[in-house]
């Protein structure tokens, strides 16, 4: 069965290249398959937005932008945008791949504004039932961040210097401290 190609947007002053000219960098240590869908919706809203970078011309491994080439690759895409890192040396390439997926881990959301910003999408999407798909938010954390109840994850690990209880038993006698 062929797959039905998905005609994307790409912004015309991106450079774009054949995506199966393109090499997945083999040690990639992100998992992407839960992004991939996500990708895909938004790529079908906005277009191809971020380009994909590659170490260079000769090679064209990708360095940035797995989950954005397994979508276009889902998706049936021929070509895609990206940008060419060849002022970086192999061990850059390695480090900034790495940060380049770290750094995100280490954003948090304003959950005020989070929910102003939404808040005034909802309003301004009543026509559209379905808008809240194109934020890579599902419907039940809207509603939570909307009504204010989602539920951070709770961080119960004490500092060093904080009163860590550690209770012992002697497995012998019973003696607990």
């Amino acid at each position: 069965m062929e797959k039905k190609k998905i005609n994307i947007r790409v912004p015309p002053n991106l450079k774009t290249i054949r995506l199966d000219s393109l090499v997945p960098y083999s040690k990639n240590p992100r998992k992407i398959q839960k992004g991939v869908p996500l990708v895909i919706e938004s790529m079908k809203s906005f277009g191809f937005n971020v380009p994909i970078t590659i170490n260079n011309l000769r090679d064209r491994v990708i360095i940035g932008g797995h989950t954005r080439y397994a979508a276009a690759k889902q998706m049936g895409m021929e070509m895609v945008p990206y940008i060419e890192l060849n002022h970086l040396d192999d061990m850059d390439v390695r480090k900034y791949r790495l940060a380049d997926n770290r750094v995100a881990d280490e954003s948090e959301w304003d959950k005020n504004l989070l929910r102003n910003e939404l808040a005034e999408l909802e309003l301004n999407s009543k026509l559209d039932s379905e808008w809240w798909k194109k934020t890579g938010f599902d419907e039940k954390e809207i509603a939570q961040l909307l009504a204010g109840t989602l539920q951070e994850p709770k961080d119960d690990f004490k500092e060093v210097g904080e009163n860590l209880e550690t209770p012992n038993k002697c497995p012998k006698c019973g003696y607990e401290w």
